[in-house]
């Protein structure tokens, strides 16, 4: 029989363990991810394509494990979730009057993190189950 000492060894292991799994999927499943969210991001110049990134994982109050994943370009958030402009104002950047007063969103990034989250989700449990309680 285990003593409470080498019971609660035990279980830090796993616990440690466990948090390292969730780390390297969360790592590898956001790589994946910035290729989805690429390969669906609208080109003109290229540059908010090539912005797209994700951080390191955080772990916030040993529970909650968080990345962020996005660009920094001020104008990725109109492009994703869609934004009003003025019908008739002339743009000496594309050599037309606009013509549409909202263009809507791609959703590039939420669409891909979506994706991405589920298989986030299958590929934790598989492995807990398959590398720590075997």
């Amino acid at each position: 029989m285990l003593s409470f000492n080498d019971f609660k060894k035990k279980m830090m292991t796993k616990f440690s363990r466990v948090s390292g799994i969730i780390i390297e999927e969360m790592e590898e499943k956001s790589t994946m991810c910035i290729g989805e969210i690429q390969s669906r991001t609208p080109v003109k110049s290229g540059d908010l394509r090539r912005s797209m990134t994700h951080g390191k994982v955080e772990i916030v109050k040993f529970k909650t494990y968080k990345i962020r994943i996005g660009s920094a370009l001020p104008y990725a958030q109109a492009v994703e979730e869609g934004h009003f402009q003025e019908v008739g104002r002339y743009v000496p950047a594309i050599g037309k009057k606009l013509v549409k007063s909202f263009v809507p969103g791609r959703h590039m990034i939420g669409d891909s993190i979506e994706i991405y989250q589920r298989e986030l989700q299958k590929s934790i449990k598989d492995r807990i189950r398959d590398e720590v309680f075997k």
